[in-house]
């Protein structure tokens, strides 16, 4: 199964990145994604990241 994208307008290098809330609560409440998924994320200007969902909440996916 291929891996979600995701984009995300404001990538600074960082070992953890909170997605704005649409976006986490599409993740959550319709994908059903979990802890321990995997999706990509892009900026849409050549970076491509391969992450983990670390942890979800009610709005937001770290």
């Amino acid at each position: 199964m291929a891996l979600p994208f995701f984009y995300i307008a404001n990538y600074h290098e960082q070992p953890v990145i909170e997605l704005e809330e649409e976006t986490s609560r599409h993740i959550v409440q319709v994908l059903r994604m979990k802890e321990g998924d995997q999706l990509h994320l892009t900026n849409g200007k050549g970076i491509l990241l391969r992450c983990e969902i670390s942890a979800t909440g009610k709005n937001t996916v770290p």
